[in-house]
């Protein structure tokens, strides 16, 4: 029974998103309404299926239509196969619950617990990134001050980005970016 729901939603998914590519553009949503009496955002979660699977039919079970629609619309990097296997604790009451043991509203709520950590994570490895370009930067800057050029790697001179970096981070040394002494 569920994989056979799971198979008719993707197979509605195709459907409409080959229907959506032959159709003018701006008639798609009017179509949707018309013919098929869905909303256009139904219409959306089964596309999010198809889309989701190009390769075939899911093949994880989940209880309801409405679970697959809330996977299928997980971060395209998340594992959906792993992602309903695994546990998972419910944010607002600590229970830890697979997905096909949660309600939609749990399932809801680890998604946006998962966003959440992602965007955490983002933001330490922006900061990451940022504190080693400070770092290099003063590095530059020392060596500057102490041997009056910078040593660059003769592969790295004909490098555009290494010649705008001198020219923002340097701008009186720039022009002078040719005679800087080269080592390995």
């Amino acid at each position: 029974m569920l994989q056979h729901f799971t198979q008719h939603a993707w197979l509605i998914g195709e459907r409409l998103t080959k229907a959506k590519e032959l159709l003018p553009h701006g008639t798609f949503q009017p179509y949707v309404k018309e013919t098929l009496s869905y909303t256009p955002q139904y219409a959306r979660n089964f596309m999010n299926v198809y889309t989701d699977n190009p390769k075939g039919i899911p093949s994880f079970f989940l209880p309801s239509l409405k679970h697959l629609f809330e996977v299928s619309t997980l971060p395209s990097e998340v594992d959906r196969q792993y992602f309903v296997e695994q546990p998972h604790t419910i944010p607002s009451t600590g229970e830890t619950k697979t997905v096909d043991e949660m309600t939609v509203r749990e399932l809801r709520e680890v998604k946006a617990e998962l966003k959440r950590k992602q965007a955490e994570l983002d933001e330490a490895t922006d900061k990451a990134e940022q504190a080693e370009t400070a770092r290099q930067i003063a590095e530059d800057k020392a060596e500057i001050k102490k041997n009056g050029r910078l040593r660059l790697a003769p592969a790295l001179l004909s490098s555009n980005q290494v010649r705008t970096d001198v020219a923002r981070y340097y701008p009186s040394k720039s022009r002078h970016l040719t005679q800087f002494h080269t080592t390995l």
